[in-house]
């Protein structure tokens, strides 16, 4: 796991109904988020379940806030995506934008931009219907912005700041409205500018799942491994735990 991690969503919960802290954040800094308007998880994530959102108005509220200001140390935001259709105008999979244009990052007519704080960028990639794409952001005070899809970075040499109060929202923007339609899976936020290479590693390995030690000569050692259920044809009642 990269130093840093703020937040950290797989979700994989079997359901979720509004009940508070149903979103449980694996990062170790307890900030549990809360479905919203009928959002739940469902089969066909990018790993086991995902999120699913209708467009209309689900989300999932953190309680995660973001320095946005000109001495913060920068932060990563980063999710896999499967948006299920190019609705016009915004639709955000993360946000945190209570009006100030806040760090985000979101779909504006089937593209790929990013709230830089200060206006919306386009980073000069479209986003690609019915497919997971992995999508990250690194926000630079004094420097820009880094866009990346599926690892291949954009960059943005625009930063605006703001005293945004919005926890960071996923789904929707950062107070209302321009809600995701699709699934949504593996979201994580760094508290600072994540490397090339470190966002290329998350894009091809995803976030440790266990903070395993290496083994030693002559001695033992205990894997773990998680069983998954992915299939109607298999006879496990349910998927087992880890």
């Amino acid at each position: 796991v990269f130093s840093g991690l703020l937040l950290h969503y797989r979700m994989e919960e079997g359901v979720w109904s509004g009940v508070a802290g149903e979103v449980i954040d694996h990062s170790g800094q307890g900030k549990n988020g809360t479905g919203y308007g009928g959002a739940t998880t469902a089969v066909g994530g990018k790993y086991d379940r995902g999120g699913s959102f209708d467009g209309t108005n689900d989300y999932v509220a953190t309680p995660l806030t973001i320095d946005q200001s000109a001495t913060s140390a920068g932060v990563t935001l980063q999710a896999w995506a499967r948006p299920d259709a190019y609705a016009t105008g915004y639709r955000f999979v993360l946000g945190t934008d209570n009006g100030g244009n806040d760090w985000s990052i979101l779909m504006i007519d089937g593209n790929w931009y990013v709230a830089t704080g200060e206006n919306y960028y386009y980073t000069g990639v479209a986003a690609s219907l019915g497919q997971w794409q992995h999508v990250a952001a690194a926000f630079t005070p004094g420097s820009g912005v880094r866009f990346y899809k599926n690892g291949v970075e954009f960059a943005i040499p625009q930063i605006g700041y703001d005293t945004s109060t919005a926890p960071l929202q996923v789904g929707r923007m950062g107070s209302a409205n321009y809600y995701f339609k699709g699934m949504i899976d593996e979201v994580a936020g760094h508290n600072r500018p994540l490397t090339a290479g470190e966002i290329q590693s998350l894009y091809q390995y995803g976030i440790a799942r266990y903070a395993d030690t290496p083994p030693t000569h002559s001695s033992w050692y205990t894997y773990r491994v998680r069983a998954y259920k992915d299939a109607a044809t298999c006879d496990w009642p349910s998927a087992p735990s880890e």
